[in-house]
């Protein structure tokens, strides 16, 4: 903890960070995405976030985009398949389409790292660890799927989400086998 007894969450989509959010909520100020864009006095706050394996999260935000269309059923490999091929990660690693409603509005596939950028982070937690936070969290907003390995079945896709999130792999996550 810091001098000023303070804590900053840094909440990067699709990371298990509205569960943090709900139970902290008067604990804990809390800003969305791209750190950098906030005037923030930094050194004010013990700061930390939550990261996930980029490739589970690229499939947990297909899930939370198409869950009124597919209305409860399990996310598909095909489903998931289609939805990156139709143009959810630009092919030449430009503009993407999925975008927050939130005032903030910011896109919602930005690499973790790219959230991360000029925030200095005192404890990074891992989604697959959440234990580590020693809360006792609700499972909000959570997708009905299979492991997200079962979505890499194709090699175009892995491609695609590969070039988006290379530099997310520098957060510790092994690549994937192929």
């Amino acid at each position: 903890m810091n001098r000023y007894g303070k804590k900053l969450f840094l909440h990067i989509p699709r990371t298990g960070g509205l569960s943090v959010i709900d139970t902290m909520q008067d604990q804990t100020l809390h800003i969305e995405g791209i750190g950098k864009r906030y005037e923030v006095p930094w050194e004010d706050y013990w700061i930390f976030t939550i990261v996930r394996h980029p490739l589970d999260r690229l499939v947990s935000l297909c899930g939370y985009v198409l869950r009124p269309p597919y209305n409860g059923r399990v996310l598909t490999p095909e489903m998931f398949h289609a939805w990156v091929k139709g143009g959810m990660l630009d092919r030449d690693g430009g503009q993407y389409t999925v975008y927050s409603t939130q005032p903030y509005a910011f896109d919602l596939c930005t690499p973790q790292m790219d959230c991360l950028d000029g925030v200095p982070i005192n404890k990074t937690f891992r989604f697959e660890r959440l234990e580590d936070l020693e809360l006792d969290l609700p499972h909000l907003n959570s997708t009905g799927r299979l492991p997200w390995e079962a979505y890499y079945t194709d090699a175009e896709v892995l491609d695609l989400a590969m070039r988006r999130y290379a530099k997310d792999f520098q957060l510790g996550y092994d690549l994937p086998e192929v």
